[in-house]
């Protein structure tokens, strides 16, 4: 049996497969640790194929931190609508230390939220304290379920917009300037 090399494989999806999936792809690449980022561009600069702007926008947005393919997705869906949200990222609040699905500057957070993981009694109930506590810390939490990232990526777009949009007008204002136009 013949197979391409994981290089080969994550450069071939990214340049044929639409954003989101390729970037799961390329995120869960870089996140086994089969192959480095340096190794994919090394080789995506001798691509002699089609898309190279396909596979060069997914190759500037992967991320080893980014959880699982779920989570890709989401990041996917802020990134066309123009947001780019970090994975994983740390947030200090009064109870501790959270860890978040996405977040921009800190006050913008975006989870990806499946029944599986948030379908039980205690995990409600966990939840329910750690979104309670990142909201009292400043943030703005959002969150979707896995049939927004699967079907309905542009509405996360338009909601991950108008919120980050919001929140640009309110910091400016409070830091008494004019916001910048929204796109």
């Amino acid at each position: 049996m013949r197979a391409t090399s994981l290089v080969r494989t994550v450069l071939d999806c990214a340049a044929a497969l639409p954003f989101a999936e390729a970037l799961a792809i390329a995120d869960s690449a870089l996140r086994s640790g089969g192959v480095t980022e340096h190794e994919l561009r090394d080789a995506s600069r001798r691509w002699v194929g089609r898309n190279r702007a396909s596979q060069q926008r997914v190759l500037d947005h992967m991320d080893a931190r980014a959880a699982n393919p779920f989570e890709s997705g989401l990041r996917a869906a802020c990134l066309e609508a123009g947001v780019t949200m970090e994975p994983q990222v740390w947030i200090r609040t009064a109870a501790g230390m959270c860890r978040v699905d996405l977040a921009k500057k800190l006050k913008l957070v975006a989870e990806a939220d499946s029944f599986e993981w948030h379908g039980g009694r205690e995990s409600l109930h966990r939840d329910c304290t750690r979104y309670n506590e990142l909201v009292r810390a400043g943030c703005t939490v959002l969150r979707f379920s896995w049939e927004h990232v699967m079907y309905a990526r542009p509405w996360i777009g338009e909601v991950v917009s108008a919120v980050d949009a919001r929140l640009e007008v309110h910091n400016s204002a409070a830091k008494g300037r004019r916001p910048a136009r929204a796109a």
